[in-house]
């Protein structure tokens, strides 16, 4: 699968919803880099600013993944 922006795949198996990506926010950098931490996400001036996205450059990167379903796994996909 693959995804750009804040558009997010979940995967719902055996009763449990499980998020598969990963937002493309300066939000989301910051705590992957280490520089805020999820408790602090919340109080975050700047939580909706989106760092890709489809249709402000000619070309965008999407970020590719993959994972295995198994029987009765269903996906849900939000834009």
């Amino acid at each position: 699968y693959g995804h750009v922006g804040d558009s997010r795949i979940y995967r719902f198996r055996k009763g449990h919803l499980e998020q598969l990506t990963q937002d493309h926010s300066l939000l989301r950098e910051l705590i992957d880099l280490g520089q805020l931490s999820e408790q602090q996400a919340g109080d975050f001036l700047y939580k909706n600013i989106i760092t890709k996205a489809i249709g402000t450059e000619g070309e965008v990167e999407p970020t590719i993944a993959h994972s295995k379903l198994e029987s009765g796994d269903m996906i849900l996909m939000c834009t």
